[in-house]
């Protein structure tokens, strides 16, 4: 997730907001952004929340070393838990059907990630570059460290595209960015940038490889500059 802070002229909002939904259609960003329309979002904003914060606990327990607590019933016990949490909040749960798709996936992730869980070097990583006139601000759901390397995944609870070039492309040119912040910031070099499709039930077709290029970070620079000139633009109006 990448933000495109305020500065100026410029509104918070996250890439997958302020920054894709303009690139989509800005028509969308001007009901979003400038009208404060809400999107009927909720059931996909649960589900979402729901896989993604329940694999971030699977995630803390290998940070404390508690491997022993790694069996299906407390995984189980983890989901519950964070369903509860988040049907206290203003997003309306999801039905039945949803609820035991969402528990599918992590359990899927569980079973085929074990193995991954003893490299896990740090769980929701604050990163964040300072532009001309806005800062950027993301956040990597997860890194990864082994012989002096880091690797960087995000996960997306969609099934993986099939004929999305554009959209890939976005999420390079975010997990590009993301490597060049970590870089520099811990003095170690990024071997493997991924994405991790958690509709997928099987771990070769879940898991996404792309190629680390430093070349790509300044154009996604240029990218992210033009984007949010045209956001500036149009907020100056």
């Amino acid at each position: 997730m990448l933000v495109a802070s305020k500065v100026h002229r410029l509104r918070s909002g996250r890439f997958t907001g302020d920054l894709k939904i303009y690139e989509t259609s800005p028509r969308q960003y001007q009901f979003f952004r400038e009208y404060d329309f809400t999107p009927s979002r909720s059931a996909v904003i649960f589900f979402g929340l729901l896989v993604h914060q329940t694999i971030e606990e699977i995630h803390r327990i290998a940070l404390d070393g508690q491997f022993d607590s790694f069996k299906e019933p407390y995984i189980c016990e983890l989901f519950e838990r964070t369903f509860r949490f988040l049907s206290m909040g203003n997003v309306r749960p999801i039905g039945l059907a949803a609820k035991e798709n969402a528990l599918t996936q992590v359990m899927n992730y569980f079973r085929q990630n074990q193995d991954e869980m003893q490299r896990v070097i740090q769980t929701e990583v604050d990163v964040s570059l300072e532009k001309d006139g806005y800062i950027l601000r993301g956040k990597v759901d997860l890194l990864l460290g082994g012989d002096g390397k880091l690797e960087l995944l995000d996960f997306k609870t969609s099934p993986r595209p099939k004929e999305s070039p554009e959209l890939v492309a976005a999420y390079e040119r975010q997990l590009c960015t993301y490597a060049h912040i970590l870089e520099s910031r811990r003095g170690k070099g990024v071997e493997r940038l991924m994405l991790y499709w958690t509709s997928e039930p099987r771990k070769e077709d879940a898991l996404m490889v792309l190629p680390y290029d430093p070349h790509k970070v300044e154009e996604a620079g240029r990218h992210f500059d033009e984007t949010v000139r045209r956001i500036q633009a149009r907020s100056s109006r």
